[in-house]
């Protein structure tokens, strides 16, 4: 079911979601879970999957509570109260199960601990297909895990426990995620030809050429496709070689640069960098639950003190990068200048590439110039 939460990327996957619709200043910028509920109601109607659903036994007609549940997996549904409402996280919000099938909804999008399988399918695909090991087992995960109660807010739930020995793998999920993202999909010459597509996108973005056609017969722009389901599966990564073959001579020269590895070497704006456990600069294995050998039914938030001794004191950082489009338009005096002049904007640095603790968060200043 994991697969489902995926279907609302657009093409580059958050590329698309983030950076790209981020920039398209006029367009309202959705969440791809939503996207990917849309994109489900969507597939369910063209592929005539509820009469083949219903051979299954599931419950799919109007306000089918297996559909319900399928939604609810991918997006939880939110509390429109206040925040400080005592009520708020006390009321059962899901329709799609009972609150004593709570822990299901730990399984594939979970948004209290943030230990689910969509992290642990990207986990072990990306160090595959980079070549990384994976520090983290998720079959010895599974092995420990499982449904204990739990006293929480003066009551009894349910929830996916670890055993208690366990928790040094739980912090591998979050100790791989942060090296994948730094090591990868925040890396700089990544976010380089990131936002070079980025710019080649937004020329071609109005253009008659890219327009796609929704299930209206209107013809939408790029940035507008994911507000219609039919345009949107149109929109997939081989437009990305029409864009070669463009007109367009702005974006086709973008394109070439990439081709050609003529990256930007700095950036015109500044973009601000976060690396995090998944929960900004909250520890997610102190909103996790255990159990011990002795009492394997009863789940319990572990004490720091049990905890291996190498954790860190804050759980985020953050990085300030800067690019520079064209390098070439200056000489190397200008360039020694200005590189000169923004350094003097960072005097709290001793030194280049030296963190400044800031209420425990630590801050990257991480200058550096692609060739």
């Amino acid at each position: 079911m994991f697969i489902l939460s995926y279907k609302g990327h657009g093409p580059f996957s958050h590329f698309f979601d983030g950076m790209f619709m981020d920039e398209i200043k006029r367009v309202k910028k959705g969440k791809h879970e939503k996207a990917s509920i849309e994109m489900f109601k969507h597939l369910l109607v063209q592929n005539g999957l509820k009469e083949v659903m219903k051979k299954y036994g599931l419950k799919v007609d109007e306000d089918g509570t297996d559909l319900v549940f399928i939604e609810e997996m991918i997006e939880k549904p939110q509390d429109k109260k206040p925040q400080n409402d005592p009520r708020k996280s006390q009321k059962w919000l899901y329709k799609g199960r009972e609150e004593k099938k709570s822990f299901l909804y730990e399984i594939v999008s979970n948004k209290k601990t943030g230990i689910d399988v969509d992290k642990f399918d990207y986990l072990a695909r990306d160090c595959h297909h980079l070549g990384i090991p994976n520090s983290f087992d998720h079959q010895r995960f599974v092995m420990f895990a499982r449904v204990c109660d739990v006293e929480e807010d003066r009551k009894k739930t349910k929830h996916i426990c670890s055993r208690d020995k366990e928790s040094a793998n739980l912090y591998d999920i979050f100790q791989q995620r942060l090296s994948i993202h730094r090591r990868a999909c925040q890396h700089k010459i990544k976010m380089a030809v990131e936002i070079m597509l980025k710019d080649a996108l937004i020329l071609v973005d109005d253009h008659p050429d890219f327009k796609i056609k929704s299930s209206k017969g209107e013809m939408l722009n790029i940035s507008r496709a994911n507000g219609d389901m039919e345009a949107y599966t149109k929109l997939t990564g081989s437009g990305f070689n029409l864009k070669k073959e463009s007109d367009l001579e702005k974006a086709r020269e973008i394109l070439k640069r990439v081709m050609k590895r003529e990256l930007y070497r700095c950036v015109g704006q500044a973009k601000e960098v976060t690396l995090d456990y998944g929960m900004e600069n909250v520890d997610p294995i102190s909103k996790a639950y255990f159990y011990r050998k002795d009492n394997p039914d009863k789940g319990e938030p572990i004490p720091k003190s049990d905890v291996f001794s190498v954790l860190p004191d804050w759980f985020s950082d953050e990085m300030l990068r800067v690019y520079w489009k064209n390098p070439k338009e200056l000489t190397d005096e200008q360039i020694k200048t200005k590189e000169e002049k923004f350094k003097k904007v960072f005097n709290d640095c001793r030194d280049f590439n030296i963190g400044v603790l800031n209420e425990k968060k630590i801050i990257l200043f991480d200058f550096f110039f692609i060739v």
